[in-house]
């Protein structure tokens, strides 16, 4: 198998090596004697139950004036599903005898290999220790956690949606003239809504239609738009034609919120946070004026960057510190982001962190069902990233397109986390966005972190912070219809990944030697407001 998931058959000199686009991660590839390959793959079970896996049986000859040299380009001799082989088993293969073990238990089952068998498990069984076989048996590590009972965690990773366009009209506490935030903490009526007046009209926000508006997100226009926190120059035509009145935009409650009614319900369900915003003021290359120059990020991209790497800078500057990923894989702890070819293609650039795994891969497509293959199968890794392109109209609910098949997309993948018997026990979900799309909210940002925590590359500018975007945690582990008003930001999900996979160790605190910035996860709170103590971590403070 190849770096991008292909494979690729190598033999004598003569015989080019051809990727096959049909072949993706999690096939296996096993020898059955000469001109004879079986490829398999674990597949859910049309009862629910994880041990099945479809088969192929290729022929082929690799002598000169044959015309079958590679096994792939005809159709396979015999195909089938088996019932009793999947997820967490390994087959191999001698001269005789086919070989099929059970990892967890020790199970090891052989059979007579028949070299014209249509069925290669369908023949005589020759051994069978069914039973726990304790000197073959090698469990599946499951990585220790601070948390005992979250063994996973979902990350989905939308973009372009500010917190008044989506939850505005939703939370109906504060906001309004003369009146501060809620102290409360459960209901709509605790979280901070849009206020009742606005520079103007709010524009319904249509979510099965295309708009014909994107706002300018570009940091010098946020700036501008933000105006120094007042947050009054989103609506106005005036401002250099940066702002626009349809970057004021949200939804109703109900029948009114149209697709958005899901996420409202999701709320009600999880946790949502009303103080979470984005990490990015700039990019690297940022002038004061607005322009940039030699950047190679974009604002998705920074605050991406804020996850992996908990500081502001060009993912290039990266390259002699630690990143989470790196870490994770240091310590043995699987993790993938299933994305979209584009950010896939980025994220290949920096090559995939060492883990010894022969079955893991950590940049899995999302466009080829991956992540619902992981969850049937049982192969959902502990820290998992979602993250579509913005181009994909099925799964992003980036601006240029309508949104409710991308939020249907995450609603039955939050659907199917919290019906598998696997994972619905042990797994939080994240919501959240990679930035507000330039889209209005009215809330001021707080403060930035002082410039020894994190600055522009010379040290001499903060980053400030952009509007509000939403964040929901779901599953058991979430407070029920719970609102935070602990101020948070996306290095706060850095902070809870280093805290229950990464035993607290945070990655970024000695920083480069020449660096004096200590970085952000040794300042922003972590996401503990979210999650009920009760059932994620009795007596432990986050």
């Amino acid at each position: 198998r190849q770096a991008d998931g292909l494979f690729r058959l190598d033999a004598a000199p003569g015989l080019a090596g051809a990727p096959r686009n049909s072949f993706r991660r999690g096939h296996r590839l096993v020898p059955l004697g000469p001109g004879r390959l079986l490829e398999w793959m674990p597949v859910a079970c049309a009862d629910g139950g994880q041990s099945c896996a479809r088969y192929n049986i290729w022929r082929f000859s690799l002598e000169e004036g044959t015309g079958t040299r590679d096994p792939f380009e005809v159709d396979p001799a015999a195909s089938g599903l088996w019932t009793d082989v999947g997820t967490g088993e390994d087959l191999f293969a001698d001269e005789a005898h086919l070989f099929v073990w059970s990892r967890v238990s020790g199970a090891l089952r052989a059979y007579v290999l028949d070299p014209n068998a249509a069925d290669p498990l369908a023949q005589a069984l020759m051994v069978n220790r069914p039973q726990t076989f304790e000197t073959l048996q090698t469990a599946d590590w499951t990585p220790p956690t601070q948390a005992p009972a979250i063994k996973h965690l979902v990350l989905i990773l939308q973009d372009g949606r500010s917190f008044d366009s989506y939850f505005g009209r939703y939370c109906r506490g504060g906001g309004t003239s003369g009146e501060g935030p809620p102290s409360c903490e459960e209901g709509p009526a605790c979280c901070e809504g849009i206020p009742a007046e606005t520079p103007v009209p709010c524009v319904p926000l249509d979510t099965t239609a295309e708009r014909s508006h994107q706002p300018n997100s570009q940091p010098g226009c946020m700036r501008a738009k933000m105006n120094g926190g007042a947050m009054d120059r989103f609506a106005q035509t005036e401002v250099v034609g940066c702002g626009h009145p349809e970057d004021l935009s949200c939804v109703g409650v109900g029948t009114t919120a149209g697709a958005l009614d899901a996420y409202h319900k999701l709320a009600g369900q999880g946790a949502l946070a009303d103080k979470f915003f984005q990490t990015y003021g700039f990019v690297e290359g940022d002038a004061i004026d607005g322009s940039v120059r030699g950047s190679t990020t974009d604002p998705s991209t920074q605050n991406f960057l804020y996850l992996t790497a908990a500081r502001f800078g060009d993912p290039f500057s990266f390259a002699n510190t630690p990143l989470i990923d790196d870490e994770l894989a240091r310590m043995e702890i699987p993790w993938a982001i299933y994305g979209g070819h584009q950010s896939l293609t980025r994220m290949r650039l920096f090559g995939a962190p060492r883990f010894q795994d022969p079955h893991w891969y950590p940049y899995r497509e999302l466009e080829h069902g991956e992540v619902e293959s992981d969850l049937a199968t049982g192969e959902l890794p502990a820290v998992s990233v979602v993250l579509p392109d913005g181009s994909d109209a099925e799964r992003s609910e980036a601006p240029g397109h309508r949104v409710d098949r991308a939020i249907e997309f995450v609603s039955k993948l939050v659907q199917t986390i919290e019906q598998s018997p696997r994972y619905r026990e042990n797994t939080l979900v994240l919501i959240t966005y990679l930035t507000a799309g330039g889209h209005y909210d009215h809330a001021r940002p707080p403060v930035p972190p002082p410039l020894t925590v994190d600055a522009t590359a010379d040290g001499k500018r903060a980053i400030n912070y952009g509007p509000r975007v939403p964040l929901l945690a779901l599953g058991r582990f979430a407070r029920r219809n719970h609102i935070s008003h602990v101020p948070l930001e996306m290095s706060s999900i850095a902070v809870f990944i280093e805290w229950n996979w990464l035993v607290g160790r945070q990655v970024k605190q000695t920083g480069q030697p020449s660096d004096p910035r200590r970085y952000r996860d040794t300042w922003v709170h972590n996401i503990g407001s979210l999650l009920d103590p009760a059932v994620a971590v009795p007596e432990t403070r986050f």
